[in-house]
């Protein structure tokens, strides 16, 4: 039985931002912010980006549901182009489509009750007003708040309410597939798991698929099926959750992940990779590996070509002239449970 075509694929996209021009207005210097990143996400599953801060995760999420124009590359969305829908047709897909941002208490109108708020989300669903009504009070209560909240102000609420509150809207348009950009970060520990655990529950309830951004390692291996490593712009690294975990192939992604504490067993010792040199500036950047500056393992190759993202085992692709499993003092397994 063939497999079924991907809800969402994403070809070498591109974006570039100008940040110095000349007398005239023209650019003449750009910071490269999201370069030629490709990947898909199947029905259903969670497809985590993961990165440091500044590396292009967030850009790369307004790019998919047309918040920001991209300067070259494509998306399809169930089979449909995104970037060359017209404005009706892309506010039917982004009704399928709903994006939650990072900071909930910056994103929610903080002189809308919340009754207002999640009552957005259902413009396009053509509704009456007890039919909206019932509607947000419905979502209210999917993500875990009484139907009174919707009489409450944002200022009102705790970070992980507030939270609550962005997914509901999002979820009061009835989507297939939600962005979610750094859902947990700016959350209390405590309230992270909660949260986590909601859209789990919610995942499994309504059907749907997820693009997870983060800079959290732990909590990307706890949510994620599939995940994509970004660095400067670039995925140089995209696998299985379990795969990427335990067998990590590109150095970046090996020194991100060797610097996850472990608890180790009385006389065990694990070895930590330590990047050093300067990260490449995402301004203007040559035409070479962009990890080359910090990698361990650079050869001549690296300095004046880019890698390209190849297939190096079944489903893991890594981007990257020199793979070698990442090995201890010892010559074991860095990774290593």
């Amino acid at each position: 039985m063939p497999e079924a075509p991907p809800l969402l694929e994403v070809h070498n996209l591109s974006k570039r931002f100008p940040i110095r021009r000349d007398i005239l207005g023209r650019p003449t210097s750009w910071l490269s912010a999201v370069d030629e990143v490709s990947f898909t996400i199947r029905h259903g599953e969670t497809f985590s980006i993961v990165g440091e801060t500044g590396c292009g995760k967030s850009t790369l999420g307004q790019l998919i549901i047309r918040l920001q124009p991209a300067d070259t590359g494509s998306v399809l969305f169930d089979g449909e182009a995104v970037f060359s829908s017209s404005r009706h047709h892309l506010g039917q897909l982004r009704q399928r489509m709903q994006l939650v941002f990072q900071d909930p208490f910056s994103s929610l109108n903080p002189r809308m009750k919340v009754g207002a708020i999640v009552s957005e989300g259902t413009h396009r669903l053509r509704l009456g007003r007890a039919e909206r009504r019932r509607r947000t009070q419905e979502v209210l209560e999917m993500v875990g708040l009484a139907h009174s909240y919707a009489a409450r102000y944002p200022h009102e609420l705790s970070g992980g309410q507030r939270q609550r509150v962005a997914i509901a809207r999002a979820l009061a348009a009835n989507p297939e597939f939600l962005i979610l950009d750094e859902p947990v970060s700016a959350l209390d520990v405590s309230i992270q798991s909660q949260v986590l655990n909601l859209l789990h529950d919610l995942q499994q309830e309504l059907t749907l698929t997820y693009l997870f951004i983060s800079h959290d390692l732990a909590v990307v291996r706890h949510i994620s099926d599939r995940v994509g490593v970004m660095y400067l712009g670039k995925l140089v690294e995209t696998a299985d959750r379990d795969e990427l975990f335990g067998n990590p192939l590109h150095p970046y992604t090996q020194a991100l992940l060797s610097a996850i504490p472990r608890p180790q067993a009385r006389g065990q010792h694990r070895d930590r990779i330590s990047l050093e040199g300067e990260a490449l500036s995402p301004i203007d950047p040559p035409r070479q590996c962009r990890f080359a500056s910090r990698c361990f393992r650079a050869i001549d190759r690296c300095w004046t070509e880019v890698p390209p993202t190849e297939l190096q085992k079944p489903e893991h692709d890594a981007a990257c002239f020199n793979i070698a499993p990442p090995t201890d003092s010892n010559g074991g397994s860095v990774m290593r449970e």
